[in-house]
């Protein structure tokens, strides 16, 4: 039996093989033109499964040449488009064929304007053909489908999960059992079991049979629950790959914006001898002052210059954070370097005792950071160390082998989104209590759209604990503004209990 991905672009450009390890294995067909798709039709084996996505390339080629009567053309090419896909579909019954809704290609307006009738006539083109191996496969959401700058290509991101979401449901039709339309043509692929039942519970009831017909209807029960369960966890698996995929391009979103901020600097832990001025202006200039006394003890004769300093919040302390910009990302960048330095060596002593220096990065990075150690200490073992490296404008989680020499170099590396998607179903919650706080109130809603594996109803949980209640009564913001995570819970400062249990998918982790 033949598995065939047929597409153009934006489908090849994606497709690897094991790129899907839980979805079979496609040979890739590359398809822009409709005669070279009608002769690969021709040509199909028996027994084969087909995902077909090309229509947008059929569409704009005969629309190119011919901007008249736009409507017209579009819909007369999926007609055909579907005409010959229903041949192969009759010439071949044991082969069964997936057809993938429209994308869109913003760079094209025309095509723009008719979509919604190119997609209605897809739709009900495959519903009049009343073919039990033919399916209509959804394409991923408007919102989902983010482009590179022509307007025709997906980016990286996108493009994986409108494939993976494509071929999941491709996956479930082909792993159904076909059943053939009855003489009436009333019945599709999955016929009405009810009504099936029904029937045989009317015929066995009509000949006596009690005992046939309980059984019939506890087996048509058992049949419902197995058809809902398989529903949910359908809709949970689409959900995980939404989740992803959101997630992913929050995070490129978050490091581009981070990576504009690499000229500046964090500082925290200050101390000062002399009180604060009270004067606005007289309390920046001398915390410029500061902070360039901090850089020259650093780096001694350092040379850079101090764009503007602003104040974070306090939280409580006489002297708050600061973000300080320099006029050079290679200065911001020594600054980091010395202090990393210096602190490893245990070289800040005194005033400095409490100081710490971190790049310039989004909250929602930060929380990122707190998930991609949670994760790191429950992969660690004793022959691979996993670490996260987490002064960068893109936080990544290093593996590496345990070993005697010094700077041994990790043999795999990971992305916020890569490593939930490997490893994300080895947390509890209780490990995520950090991120949770970080993250307060300032994600509500959004959650699981940007870490995955934080869920809004246990942050409500917390939220409504006493224990909440207490810290928030004592200044705690509930916005993520402290640097630590202090562990919430009950008051009485035991954990509270994880969302997870072992062996539990991480989809299923999703439902509660």
């Amino acid at each position: 039996m033949a598995n065939i991905l047929v597409g153009s672009s934006n489908v090849v450009r994606f497709y690897r093989s094991g790129s899907f390890p839980e979805i079979r294995q496609y040979t890739m067909v590359r398809c822009t033109e409709e005669t070279s798709f009608k002769a690969f039709l021709e040509d199909i084996e028996d027994k084969s499964n087909v995902v077909i996505s090309t229509i947008e390339n059929f569409i704009t080629a005969r629309v190119r040449d011919d901007k008249q009567d736009i409507k017209t053309i579009a819909t007369n090419t999926v007609k055909e488009f579907l005409a010959c896909v229903g041949g192969a579909a009759t010439k071949h019954p044991d082969s069964k064929f997936a057809i993938v809704m429209p994308l869109q290609r913003p760079a094209v307006k025309w095509y723009q304007q008719h979509l919604s009738t190119i997609e209605g006539a897809m739709s009900e083109g495959i519903t009049r053909m009343k073919k039990d191996n033919v399916v209509k496969i959804d394409c991923i959401s408007s919102l989902s489908q983010i482009f590179e700058s022509d307007g025709v290509h997906l980016t990286p991101q996108s493009g994986k999960c409108f494939l993976e979401i494509a071929l999941e449901q491709a996956e479930v039709f082909f792993k159904a059992q076909v059943v053939n339309i009855d003489e009436d043509g009333e019945l599709g692929d999955e016929e009405d079991e009810v009504q099936t039942l029904g029937r045989k519970k009317a015929a066995e009831t009509s000949s006596g049979s009690a005992s046939a017909s309980r059984s019939v209807e506890s087996r048509g029960l058992r049949d419902t629950n197995n058809r809902l369960s398989k529903l949910e966890a359908e809709m949970m698996r689409r959900k995980l790959a939404d989740n992803l995929m959101f997630a992913r391009i929050r995070e490129e979103m978050d490091a581009a914006a981070n990576k504009s901020k690499e000229d500046r600097v964090v500082i925290s832990g200050l101390v000062s001898k002399l009180p604060l001025p009270v004067d606005h202006k007289e309390r920046i200039e001398r915390l410029r002052e500061m902070a360039m006394e901090i850089f020259n003890f650093l780096i001694p004769d350092f040379q850079g210059k101090i764009s503007f300093v602003s104040l974070g919040k306090g939280n409580g302390k006489v002297i708050p954070m600061l973000e300080v910009r320099l006029e050079l990302v290679e200065s911001a960048a020594a600054i980091r370097k010395s202090f990393a330095e210096k602190n490893k060596q245990k070289l800040l002593t005194g005033d400095y005792e409490r100081l710490f220096i971190s790049n310039s990065v989004s909250l929602a990075t930060r929380v990122r950071i707190d998930i991609l150690k949670a994760i790191a200490k429950k992969i660690t073992t004793d022959d691979d160390q996993a670490y996260v490296v987490g002064f960068i404008s893109r936080p990544i989680m290093h593996l590496r082998k345990r070993s005697a020499a010094r700077n041994t170099k990790p043999h795999k590396s990971y992305t916020f989104v890569d490593a939930v998607e490997n490893f994300g179903q080895q947390i509890y919650a209780s490990d995520l209590e950090s991120a949770y706080n970080r993250a307060g109130k300032a994600f509500k809603g959004q959650l699981q759209q940007n870490f995955i594996v934080l869920h809004d109803e246990k942050q409500v949980e917390w939220e409504r604990s006493d224990f909440y209640s207490t810290r928030t009564s004592g200044g705690y913001s509930g916005r993520g503004a402290r640097g630590s995570g202090t562990p919430r819970g009950r008051g009485d400062g035991h954990r509270t209990s994880s969302l997870k249990r072992h062996g539990e998918a991480l989809e299923n982790v999703r439902k509660r």
